[in-house]
């Protein structure tokens, strides 16, 4: 046996461990996925995604409810191996459906334990949930510390067995499939990291707080979609105080089924406001203006706003690009961009095009 293997089966075998010593009651078997009780009526269902990748991490989706009449359902995401930009959402999807999207501190959060992610939101977790009980595959996409796409795939054939199993050790036969909305602890995500969007000068704003000189110019040509309907419903506005005359708004546009678009605008501190516009490569049209970027996120403690464009799910072709503040606009510090969707290239390792490379 080579080495990748034996890590990823010790992976494995300290997951199982780790749910198994706490107790003495053997773990059931439900087709993919097992399930287990200790003896105080406190209950969890999970499923190990053991395919190779290359981060060669293990993942786990953990459904799991405490004793007591009135206890909901949890949800939770937990890595073994790799580290999640944690100020970056999730996107969940189930069957190859369109992705629903989990963002920081709003809709998940890190645990006590530094591997595990909590989904927090509970009408997120019981569309899941639902998601779940009628799907055959469930996909968690995610981008890491390292900027790498990452997709968790959990097989859902004993799902449903498996929890109901756990309503009959628990005398809850026939009760719904619902979780509870848990309150995030604080800013901090467990991992040392400080999310942007929440601490600092940057905030979540809901629809209602856009000012109104930035809404006009957001819904001004009319191809921005509603922002209380899908699929931006429930979509955060951020926006961020980038020095002592101007604040940032960025403002989702449209939602397809593996990027969100959005627009930036700059209000002052006497109220008027701008658009902001954008570089944009591709090999058909070369370099050209835009005003959208795609999954975009601002880092307020280092004034770099960041975007990262795939040109299909897999995100094996696309863009990436920095920017930073210059005390005007955002000056483009760096552009990544690959063109071939060929499965050959992730993220990191596509070709930086800008700044050029220096002749020697």
């Amino acid at each position: 046996m080579n080495l990748d293997k034996t890590l990823s089966l010790a992976a494995v075998l300290f997951i199982v461990a780790g749910l198994g010593s706490a107790n003495s009651q053997t773990i059931r078997h439900f087709k993919d996925w097992q399930a287990t009780c200790d003896a105080g009526g406190n209950c969890k269902g999970f499923v190990v995604d053991t395919r190779r990748n290359n981060t060669e991490a293990t993942y786990r989706l953990e459904i799991a409810r405490k004793s007591g009449r009135d206890a909901f359902w949890t949800i939770s995401f937990v890595i073994l191996g790799d580290e999640p930009r944690t100020y970056e959402p999730f996107h969940v999807s189930v069957d190859f459906e369109p992705p629903l999207q989990i963002e920081p501190d709003e809709g998940y959060r890190v645990g006590a334990r530094t591997d595990t992610y909590d989904i927090i939101s509970a009408p997120k977790g019981n569309g899941l949930m639902a998601l779940f009980a009628r799907g055959n595959r469930a996909f968690f996409n995610f981008l890491n510390t390292r900027g790498q796409e990452t997709a968790a795939r959990f097989s859902l054939k004993g799902f449903k067995a498996s929890l109901l199993w756990i309503d009959e050790q628990q005398n809850r036969l026939q009760s719904p499939r619902l979780t509870g909305k848990i309150e995030p602890a604080s800013n901090q995500t467990g991992t040392g990291q400080v999310n942007p969007f929440t601490s600092g000068n940057s905030i979540i704003l809901s629809p209602d707080r856009i000012p109104p000189a930035i809404e006009k110019l957001h819904f001004a040509d009319g191809e921005c979609e509603p922002s209380d309907r899908p699929p931006l419903e429930g979509f955060g506005f951020e926006s961020a105080q980038v020095d002592k005359d101007n604040t940032l708004y960025l403002i989702p546009c449209f939602a397809g089924a593996y990027n969100v678009v959005y627009r930036a605008y700059l209000k002052s501190f006497n109220d008027t406001a701008r658009q902001l516009l954008f570089a944009r490569y591709s090999d058909e049209t070369g370099w050209t203006g835009t005003k959208e970027l795609m999954n975009i996120s601002y880092d307020a403690k280092t004034g770099t706003l960041t975007a990262f464009s795939k040109a299909r799910g897999l995100g094996d072709c696309g863009s990436t690009s920095r920017y930073k503040w210059t005390g005007y606009a955002f000056k483009m510090t760096e552009y990544r961009y690959w063109g071939k969707c060929d499965g050959t290239r992730l993220s990191s390792d596509w070709p930086v095009i800008y700044p050029p490379a220096k002749r020697k």
